[in-house]
């Protein structure tokens, strides 16, 4: 089937919470229509997609201009009621092709409201204004509008809709044959407080009647499908004053397929009559469809994403899977976003894909940790992030899970990243002595040793409690060396959400410093290390810069709380190494070139023992 015309999509909104479209008119322009009052607007806010066309023959306003999709497999229209979910609306659609192209060729197309199939082309239905939650009930789905008659009109011609109506229906005069007549009253029909369909007093005030009082007024309803379900709705009102006929009333014998269902004094006789759909669908899990709707928005996503992103089956959007529609919602349980460029961190929306078993963030540009969410999505069996520049560790949760079998990780070609997969694994184990860029956190560990041991082994008195002011106190630095505050290490270490390691120093927290990983080692209040001593140990490191040695970046020192700021060594530490957890093995010529290194490092400390 060719992709759809959608010429006019009305949802009334304007007047007691209508929303009024004319498709087609220029971006941003509106108009007031001179018949009904409505104020129409531009479809440019309401749909992502379509060419605006112009068709010059037609009278109506509503249909002069188009919106024509001739790209795409659906085109979606998205209303929001100010009203809100949960309510009743009734909807009005209208069509025309007016030969717009040239072509001569109707086209044909599906019409679905929300993931239900609505029609294949049809005239009258698209939300209208929201209007009581009692009428137009049903069990389950949507009803569809049929035919809605206005017997015994006094203008053959004559529609009776807005502002006569105050849902804008549009009911048609229907004319049933010469053995009725038609009645009228000029008073005004009032409907009661228990009438909420609001009925027009003009169409109510018109009547038919048959011309022999024993004759029935039949009105046939056809449908080729044994499945679907009418529902009827007929309202009355007694036209003629009866009260100067002494006992004389009108009764009505209602009959349905032969059967007599109710005995009714009548006031008046309408009809209005709905097809309701065979099992109508489920819309997507609410949490699913805000989820993948800011995935969407985070990343500026470009595909066929419009509408429900499971429904209607047929039309689910692009790199989704979704759960069988038969289960209420259905659920997102493949997301695939593989080459989409999309760049940035991982957002974190993709955690709230509570029941997805599959996930390829694969060939992008996403940059910064992987969130420790992820590990809260308990059905995911394959994670794809290969080919991005994601950093750091990886949640250890994930890591189990991998281990186990239950979760495929596919993660190579990030280089900031370290975990047992991305690391890679030799089928040998080789003990080393030293292994890559943590051999620097090994010289660290040692030059700190050495400090601490010649600070107490020149110290002659206890440890002292500090009593000076901090300015006063501050060690003695270079100009290259920064001074933070206690509030920039909160923020610097995202409220120290994660632990790096713990010593006898204290314990060490993974951060950033603007792009710059930092490691920030906070001083304990268990420590052995007193003021004195830590301001010792910053005049000295700073001094100290060597190739084979991380830098220290700065320091904070506020009341109690005490910390250094290094950059930070993404390759583990030596425990790990030595350990077997990370399996690298060297070649010769670099672990000697490792050793002589280590050497030279030795050097730097013992020839400059005497830094101060």
């Amino acid at each position: 089937k060719s992709n759809p015309l959608l010429l006019e999509w009305i949802k009334m909104s304007n007047l007691t919470g209508f929303i009024s479209i004319d498709c087609g008119i220029p971006s941003g322009s509106s108009y007031t229509d001179d018949t009904t009052g409505i104020n129409y607007v531009s479809d440019s806010s309401f749909v992502e997609t379509g060419v605006s066309k112009s068709v010059s023959f037609t009278a109506q306003r509503q249909l002069q201009n188009l919106m024509s999709f001739s790209e795409g497999s659906r085109n979606c229209y998205t209303l929001i009621p100010k009203q809100g979910k949960g309510k009743k609306y009734l909807i009005r659609a209208s069509f025309m092709y007016g030969n717009y192209d040239g072509e001569n060729s109707s086209p044909e197309f599906d019409l679905f409201l929300g993931g239900s199939l609505w029609t294949n082309l049809s005239l009258n239905n698209t939300p209208l204004p929201g209007n009581d939650n009692t009428t137009y009930d049903s069990p389950n789905g949507a009803l569809f509008f049929s035919r809605r008659c206005n017997f015994g009109s006094l203008n053959d011609s004559q529609h009776i809709r807005y502002s006569e109506d105050v849902y804008d229906r549009i009911w048609i005069p229907r004319k049933l044959g010469t053995q009725y007549r038609e009645i009228n009253t000029s008073l005004p029909v009032i409907s009661g407080n228990s009438n909420s369909y609001n009925l027009p007093s003009l169409m109510m005030s018109t009547a038919l009647t048959p011309t022999n009082a024993t004759n029935p007024i039949t009105m046939i309803l056809e449908n080729s499908d044994p499945t679907v379900r009418y529902f009827v709705y007929m309202h009355f009102a007694e036209v003629e004053d009866l009260s100067l006929t002494p006992d004389q009333t009108r009764v009505f014998h209602i009959r349905i397929n032969g059967e007599t269902i109710a005995d009714f004094s009548p006031k008046y006789l309408q009809s209005d009559t709905f097809v309701l759909t065979p099992e109508s669908q489920t819309d997507i899990s609410q949490d699913d469809d805000d989820a993948v709707r800011s995935i969407k928005t985070s990343y500026n996503v470009k595909r066929n994403w419009q509408g429900d992103p499971c429904l209607p089956n047929s039309y689910i959007w692009e790199g989704l899977n979704c759960s069988d529609a038969s289960l209420a919602p259905p659920r997102i349980t493949l997301l695939n976003l593989s080459s989409s460029g999309l760049t940035g961190h991982i957002s974190p929306s993709f955690s709230s894909l509570t029941m997805i078993e599959e996930l390829d963030l694969s060939n992008n540009d996403l940059t910064g940790d992987i969130p420790e969410s992820l590990s809260g999505l308990k059905f995911l069996r394959v994670l794809n992030l290969e080919k991005n520049k994601v950093t750091g560790s990886f949640p250890s949760d994930l890591l189990k899970r991998s281990k186990s079998g239950s979760l495929l990780l596919r993660v190579g070609d990030n280089p900031g990243l370290c975990t047992e997969v991305s690391c890679g694994k030799s089928n040998k184990k080789t003990l080393i002595t030293a292994a890559g860029a943590s051999l620097a956190a090994l010289f660290i560990l040692l030059l700190l040793s050495g400090v601490f041991w010649k600070i107490k082994k020149r110290s002659n008195k206890p440890v002292e409690e500090d009593t000076d002011s901090e300015t006063r106190n501050r060690p003695k630095v270079d100009s290259n060396t920064l001074l933070f505050t206690f509030q920039d290490i909160v923020k610097m270490t995202n409220n120290f959400g994660r632990v790096l390691g713990k010593g006898g120093f204290g314990t060490v927290y993974h951060g950033y410093y603007n792009d710059l990983q930092v490691a920030v080692k906070l001083l304990s209040e268990s420590s052995a290390q007193g003021f004195k001593e830590f301001r010792s140990e910053v005049e000295v490191l700073v001094r100290v810069h060597h190739v084979n040695l991380t830098a220290l970046i700065g320091y904070f020192h506020e009341s109690n709380q005490m910390g250094l700021v290094y950059e930070f060594m993404a390759n583990g530490n030596m425990a790990d190494h030595l350990s077997g957890k990370y399996d690298h093995s060297l070649a010769g010529h670099k672990d000697f070139r490792l050793h002589l290194m280590q050497h030279k490092g030795w050097s730097i400390f013992t020839v400059d023992a005497n830094l101060r």
